[in-house]
């Protein structure tokens, strides 16, 4: 766990919290608080999956997600101009603790901290977009309503919680009554690309050496923070034309960050029971697992109803995975 990390991002949610009082933008302070739950998240997932399946089904899981984590590093260096040195999409080193690299060296100027910050970033906004893309296509594509801006509302919490709620049950939605085999890929991508939304401890340690190497840039950064926060108090006050312009755009892309936050959060609590399961399933015998197939089979041509036929499969599997437990309680 990155105990570090995550400290650190409630402890700057709390400080924006109490510093935008009264500031049109102070919910958005928010942000920093759902990146440490997701960073949370994803660790303790990557823990417990790692230590339950073993490494060969620990990075077949995690290879997706992986390979957009490094390629939306990638893109995002050489869109800034920077010189890509070195770049491996999917080299797991468990001694370091990293699953690929990509190294990068900026032009010495100034505004290294910033392009720093949005090379490290990368990730959450390109595994971000990705997810509410696979999301939309199979909603599209199953006929269930699309995930878009317009399903947040962050005047309140119980309007952020509201919208995260939206989320889960699109999520659900997904599960139609018929048994659709693409949905089995789909929330294999989801899953996937959920877990390498975070950006890693490297991203983090790389963006803190250039913030500290670099005052005059680290100033601008902050400084460009502060400006972004004052737009829209700016323009109440002085009615300013461009500010309801700028303060658009910004809140535009706030609401984007926090839906593909509340997306990727929603992903991996969703993932834990799932995960479980799956788990479950690979400690069983053979003949339980086949027990197990057939009973999904059976109860689907049965019942007709996916939804029902992966209930009772799940049951199945729990019953078989602790027969022996439930044979020695009742002796």
């Amino acid at each position: 766990m990155r105990i570090i990390t995550i400290f650190s991002f409630v402890l700057i949610s709390a400080l924006l919290w109490f510093l935008l009082y009264d500031s049109a933008l102070r919910n958005y302070s928010l942000i920093p608080a759902l990146f440490a739950i997701q960073i949370s998240l994803n660790d303790f997932l990557e823990i417990y999956i790692f230590s339950s399946v073993g490494r060969r089904l620990f990075l077949l899981l995690i290879f997706p997600g992986t390979v957009m984590h490094e390629l939306s590093h990638y893109i995002a260096a050489k869109l800034l101009g920077c010189q890509v040195m070195d770049i491996s999409l999917f080299r797991p080193d468990m001694k370091n603790g990293t699953l690929g690299e990509v190294r990068y060296r900026c032009k010495d100027d100034i505004l290294i901290p910033i392009k720093t910050l949005f090379i490290g970033i990368a990730p959450f906004i390109g595994c971000g977009l990705l997810l509410v893309a696979l999301f939309n296509f199979y909603n599209s594509y199953s006929g269930n309503d699309l995930i878009t801006v317009k399903i947040l509302d962050v005047e309140s919490m119980d309007g952020i919680l509201n919208s995260l709620i939206k989320i889960w049950s699109l999520f659900y939605l997904q599960f139609k009554i018929n048994f659709d085999p693409i949905l089995i890929i789909v929330l294999y991508m989801q899953i996937c690309l959920g877990l390498g939304v975070a950006p890693s401890s490297a991203d983090f340690k790389q963006f803190l050496r250039s913030f500290m190497e670099h005052k005059i840039g680290a100033l601008i950064l902050l400084l460009l923070l502060v400006s972004i926060s004052l737009i829209p108090v700016i323009e109440n006050s002085n009615g300013i034309e461009y500010g309801e312009f700028l303060t658009g755009y910004i809140t535009l892309a706030l609401n984007y960050v926090i839906l593909i936050s509340l997306i990727s959060i929603s992903l991996l609590l969703i993932s834990i029971p799932l995960i479980f399961i799956g788990i479950k399933f690979l400690e069983i015998g053979f003949m339980f697992k086949f027990l197990s197939v057939l009973i999904l089979i059976l109860g689907y041509l049965v019942l007709r109803d996916i939804r029902i036929a992966i209930l009772i499969l799940i049951s199945s599997i729990l019953i078989f995975r602790y027969f022996g437990i439930l044979t020695k309680i009742r002796k």
